[in-house]
Order: C-alpha cells, then structure tokens, then sequence
C-alpha cells in the first residue's frame, strides 16, 4: 500500500470512528458512560499502530511550554490529499493525541492537536490562529503561529508555537 493509500485509509478510519463516537453521545447517560471511551482508546491505539508500520516522517509541535512529539508522520502532496480543497495534508498520532496539519487554497493553513482518546473530556487542544504561517520546503514543514486552547470553553487562552515536520 503506497503512502497516499494509507495516508486516506487512516483519515477515513478517523472520521468514520469520530462519526460513530459522536453519534454515540447523548441518551441515557448510563448506557454511554464507558463504551464510547472504550472504542474511542482502541481506535486512537489502532491508528498509531498503522502509522508507526508505515514508517518515515516526524512531527514535533511545541505550544506554550509543552512539546508533543510524534513518530510515524505520514503526508499527502497536491492530488495525493484526494481533496482539491488541500494541497498538503500531515497526520501523526500517538500517546492519544493527533496532530493534523494542513494548507490550501480553501481553507488556508491549519495545525490542531487533539485529544483523541477522550472527547468528552480532552486533556489537551490546541488549534491554530490565522493563516499564511505554514513553510512547506521538500519534505520539511515547519510554522511558527498563535495557538488557542480549544479545551478553554472561552477559547480566550492563547499561546505561541512551532511546528517542525519532516515527511517520509
């Protein structure tokens, strides 16, 4: 499976397993108190474990005084996204977080970092503010931009931050 295949199977296993979380959510409380939880862990485990396999890239964002780092980084160039919205798209999971980056035409430049093993309480979120901060060089990536904490139900706390990334 070329690095394009894996790069979309892993995003539509995500979406697919956040669509199914989310639909999960609300009822009785009772019935959706640990299984969500259950499947959301055994999803992120599963998704690491694919791109840890496939191999090659890094990523490492440091937001405020907290770095995350990640090994296994897979990236998509131009077509290779399946979306002509993106033009480049990185995915890195591990430890329970996902780093996604992405730029293009539609929607500009993007980096968040998310809590992938807990939705209902996430002990981290970071999302990036503004646009044009993202340099894309071969297969190096990196971005200094302002960050804001989207675990902050007044989205009002805000750090600096830097990306570096090197594709596989």
């Amino acid at each position: 499976m070329s690095h394009a295949e894996l790069f979309r199977a892993l995003a539509l296993t995500a979406a697919t397993g956040l669509s199914l979380m989310l639909s999960g959510c609300g009822g009785d409380a009772d019935e959706a108190g640990s299984a969500p939880q259950t499947s959301a862990s055994d999803l992120a485990g599963g998704l690491e474990d694919a791109q840890n396999q496939a191999g090659g890239g890094s990523a490492t964002l440091t937001v405020g005084s907290e770095t995350y780092s990640f090994d296994g980084a897979l990236c998509a160039f131009d077509s290779e996204t399946g979306n002509e919205d993106f033009d480049f798209s990185l995915s890195a999971i591990g430890d329970g977080m996902q780093l996604s980056v992405d730029s293009g035409p539609t929607y500009g430049d993007n980096i968040t970092l998310d809590d992938i093993e807990d939705f209902d309480n996430p002990s981290v979120g970071w999302s990036s503010d503004g646009d044009g901060f993202l340099t894309i060089d071969g297969l190096n990536v990196s971005a200094d931009a302002d960050f804001i904490d989207t675990t902050d139900e007044t989205l009002q706390t805000q750090e600096k931050g830097t990306l570096v990334a090197t594709c596989p």
